[in-house]
């Protein structure tokens, strides 16, 4: 939108500036005449004519200066002077920003320097932090992009810590490709590095499960079952997964209690019940009959109950509607009656403008003002739009200080807990944003510190858990339990 804006304002100016100056010396050579509407008229053709030649001129002194500089980058580039052949590139992509080409041809073009130096990033075998920004900015824009994607999910998830702008670049690459197995497999071990089990992961999960044909599948269900087990998880994802994972003999007594949880909770449905008849199967060949200890540490599934509308709610219904139908038909009226009283007024106006000779030429050195005006501001913008600007928190921005209610409610729901608090941050972060009330509380236990995940307070069980399954039903959180409430830390 700058880009365009600039682009225009500068054509705007020079067109007016030139247009005006050739039919002022054009009308010199007429004799003058009683009726100026013809000459007005000359201007204004002038002036567009000035207008389309502005953009043709500007287009071709652009792609001058482009061509020379993407020849120049590929001799650097093939003679292995990736500093030059990158500082050209650049230089190619900023003229190509400048006001001097047009949206049209600026789009065309970009996407031709854009993969010039995408494939001159992807050939260097070190990516600094220019080139890794680069490749991030291009693939949110261009997330269908398999071997851009592919080689950055791999650069990317060898890395020991992903910010929150990886992980939503991930979840954007996964959700462009959905049938590439390559992709979707990097995305799986990136997700696992993360040790994530949200929505996005969960799905990623499912597509590689069920495809069938797979490479590393099975070395991925083994990974993904020992996540499941430790949050003890137990519904029709987590079945698929220790049936899966039991074929590679490792963890067998975890994933057999895994199963026989699932067999318990999973509710049995058309798409369930082949599944729920093999796991029997199974345990029977086993001799493993289902007990209360082996279900201990898993967590059944929460069931979504179904909305319902009692006969207060429709009548409630019912006047809200009446009412809102009320406001509207006079907020019409007034409208209405406005524009009219609008429109009278703005007709008085214009026969006072056309009828005074003084208030025209003020109007014209106004648009002439304003015209000008822009053409500076887009050389400023022109020249400073490559220029960062920082700002540092001073002491006029202290952030005010809250006094912390006191809250008595005894439930609250823990939606999740994690051994980093990093990752404990982001998920806080992500529910915040959805208008929840999230904090983190920090538990010892087993020799480590775990990061609990917390949402809002409740006065009993009951409102707790209408609100994690409505919740759950959004798809904003994975899982819940009810915890007893503690005062988030400072």
């Amino acid at each position: 939108m700058i880009h365009r804006l600039k682009h225009i304002s500068v054509r705007t100016g020079l067109a007016v500036l030139s247009g005006e100056t050739v039919s002022l010396l054009l009308l010199r050579t007429f004799p003058p005449v009683t009726n100026p509407a013809w000459a007005i008229a000359v201007m204004l053709l002038l002036i567009i004519l000035a207008f389309l030649l502005m953009g043709w001129l500007f287009n071709r002194i652009g792609l001058a200066l482009i061509k020379p500089l993407l020849h120049e980058a590929g001799i650097w580039e093939r003679g292995r002077d990736t500093r030059r052949a990158e500082a050209v590139y650049l230089k190619a992509m900023a003229t190509c920003d400048s006001f001097l080409i047009s949206p049209q041809v600026k789009k065309r073009m970009l996407d031709r320097i854009t993969g010039k130096i995408v494939h001159f990033y992807l050939a260097r075998p070190q990516k600094d932090q220019s080139s890794s920004a680069f490749l991030f900015s291009y693939l949110m824009n261009h997330p269908q992009d398999a071997e851009v994607a592919e080689n950055w999910l791999q650069h990317t998830g060898s890395l020991e810590i992903h910010n929150r702008e990886h992980n939503e670049l991930a979840i954007r690459i996964g959700n462009a490709q959905p049938e590439n197995t390559t992709i979707q497999h990097a995305l799986a071990r990136f997700f696992l590095a993360e040790k994530r089990t949200d929505f996005p992961a969960l799905q990623t999960y499912r597509r590689i499960l069920e495809n069938k044909n797979g490479q590393d599948v099975g070395s991925i269900a083994a990974e993904l079952a020992d996540l499941f087990l430790k949050q003890g998880r137990a519904d029709e994802l987590s079945l698929k997964v220790y049936l899966k994972a039991l074929k590679q003999k490792n963890n067998r007594q975890q994933l057999v209690r895994g199963i026989a949880a699932c067999v318990h909770w999973v509710r049995r449905t058309d798409r369930t019940a082949p599944l729920l008849q093999y796991a029997r199967q199974l345990l029977t060949r086993n001799g493993i009959s289902i007990t209360e200890d082996m279900l201990d540490g898993f967590n059944p599934p929460v069931t979504r109950p179904a909305p319902q509308k009692t006969a207060a709610f429709k009548n409630a219904g019912s006047l809200t509607i009446g009412f809102i139908q009320r406001i509207y038909k006079t907020v019409r009226q007034t409208v209405s009656l406005s524009a009219r009283k609008a429109a009278g007024r703005a007709k008085t106006i214009l026969a006072f403008i056309r009828s005074s000779e003084k208030t025209k030429s003020y109007l014209k050195y106004a648009a002439l003002s304003v015209v000008t005006i822009g053409v500076i501001i887009s050389v400023i913008n022109t020249v400073t739009h490559l220029i960062p600007t920082h700002t540092g928190i001073g002491p006029g921005n202290t952030p005010e200080v809250v006094p912390v209610p006191v809250v008595t409610d005894p439930f609250t729901l823990q939606v999740a807990a994690y051994l980093k608090p990093g990752h404990a941050a982001k998920y806080e972060t992500f529910l915040k944003k959805q208008g929840l009330d999230a904090y983190t509380i920090v538990v010892e236990g087993s020799g480590k510190t775990w990061y609990q995940v917390r949402i809002s307070h409740f006065p009993d069980k009951k409102s707790a858990k209408t609100c994690g399954s409505s919740l759950k039903a959004r798809k904003i959180i994975d899982d819940f339990y009810i915890a007893n409430y503690e005062r988030p830390q400072d």
